[in-house]
Order: structure tokens, then C-alpha cells, then sequence
């Protein structure tokens, strides 16, 4: 990363992911902040402007589109925290519930505009000191690049090659929900086969457990 040529204004700090999911931790020196960079497809700068500019204190924000001789890449918050995946085993069931309603709080500003954040994932969903979620890294619209989700999470239409939609992030949020009140994944499986028949099964089994039936009355 030393021979990254970005612009002065960004000093990358490590990077958080690689593959599909590349990404950066850099200090803008312009806004005194930590952000994260995304390599982003030229041909997916009108997507990503469509997510600048939406705030809500539970959504790590899409600031802008910066060309640099790098390449193009999307400018977000930073999200102080955990990723839910790696603390889930560590919470008690309400605190995983707020998790939960957190996660609805984010994707308001999206579905509000009719976009969708594509893959409302564990490892998209990072939990503070406090307690409080946010999410973040949406997956741009009409970027052909981007990764197809999360397997677990993944609505019917999504694994048969239909767009993210809001009606998909509902469908992962009722997964994640699932998750949280009962304590096992909706969804599961040795391999990603199995899985895909879990899904393919239909909706998962509650067997009278309450604590799903109160979080959702």
C-alpha cells in the first residue's frame, strides 16, 4: 500500500479487506477524520452517487467519489467497533436484538429512496463500546464488480440473480432477527450447499419459541 498514489489529503493507515470487499483505513487529513476508501468501477460513479449524501446516526455514511490516479474509490465514515459476526457470541439476547433494531434504523434513508444496502450481513454490521450498531459498506448500485452477498442472508430473487432490493435487505433482516432471538442462524449449514437447501426449504421452523413472537408483535 506504500506506493498507493492517492492524493496528500489521504494517509492509508491498513488496509480492512481484500478481494471483492477491498478497502482502506486512511486519516483525511482535510477533514481531521478517519474514513474508508473503496475502489469503485468507473462505470459505477452514477451508483455511488446515489448513496452520498444519506445520514443517519446507524448508517456509516457515503461522503463523496474521489478520482486519483489510483484509480476511482468511494470516501465513507468510519465506523468505530466490532463486526457483529465476531461479537454475536458474546451478547445476551436483547442486546442482540437492539443490534437488530439498529439495523432497521440504518436502512431507512435507503429505503427511502428506493435503494437497497444489498448485503445486511454480520461482517456489514459493526457494534460499538456502547453497544449501538451501524451499518455499513452497501453495495453501489449497478456495480457490476461488487460481490453477490452473503450466502446465509441471501433472499430467493438475490441467489437467482435479481438486483439488490429493499425487499431483500427485509428478507436478511428477518435472518438476522431469527439469529437473535433464538440463538441459532435461520439458515445453516456444513457447506454452502447445504445451505442453499435450508434456504430452498423455506422459511425456518419457530416451534412456538416466544422470544421471536414478542420481538416482532
Amino acid at each position: 500500500m506504500a506506493d498507493l498514489a492517492l492524493p496528500p489529503r489521504f494517509r492509508v493507515e491498513r488496509a480492512l479487506g481484500a478481494g471483492s470487499r477491498a478497502a482502506w483505513l486512511v486519516f483525511d487529513h482535510e477533514a481531521g477524520e478517519a474514513r474508508v476508501l473503496r475502489p469503485l468501477a468507473p462505470t459505477a460513479r452514477a451508483g455511488a452517487q446515489l448513496l452520498v449524501g444519506l445520514r443517519h446516526p446507524r448508517l456509516a455514511a457515503m461522503l463523496e467519489v474521489v478520482v486519483t490516479p489510483a484509480g476511482t474509490f468511494t470516501v465513507a465514515e468510519f465506523a468505530p467497533g466490532d463486526a457483529y459476526a465476531d461479537v454475536v457470541s458474546r451478547l445476551d439476547r436483547a442486546a442482540r436484538l437492539e443490534v437488530v433494531l439498529d439495523v432497521l434504523r440504518g436502512l431507512e434513508p435507503l429505503h427511502a429512496r428506493g435503494l437497497a444496502h444489498g448485503d445486511v450481513a454480520p461482517s456489514n454490521v459493526v457494534v460499538d463500546a456502547d453497544g449501538r450498531a451501524r451499518l455499513v459498506d452497501p453495495l453501489v448500485p449497478g456495480d457490476a464488480q461488487a460481490p453477490l452477498g452473503t450466502l446465509q442472508i441471501l433472499a430467493p430473487e438475490r441467489r437467482l440473480g435479481a438486483p439488490p432490493n429493499p425487499a431483500a435487505d427485509v428478507f436478511a433482516v428477518g435472518a438476522l432477527a431469527y439469529e437473535a432471538a433464538l440463538g441459532r442462524p435461520a439458515f445453516a449449514g456444513r457447506t454452502a450447499l447445504d445451505v442453499v437447501r435450508a434456504l430452498e426449504a423455506g422459511p425456518p421452523r419457530i416451534d412456538g419459541e416466544e422470544p421471536l413472537a414478542a420481538f416482532l408483535a
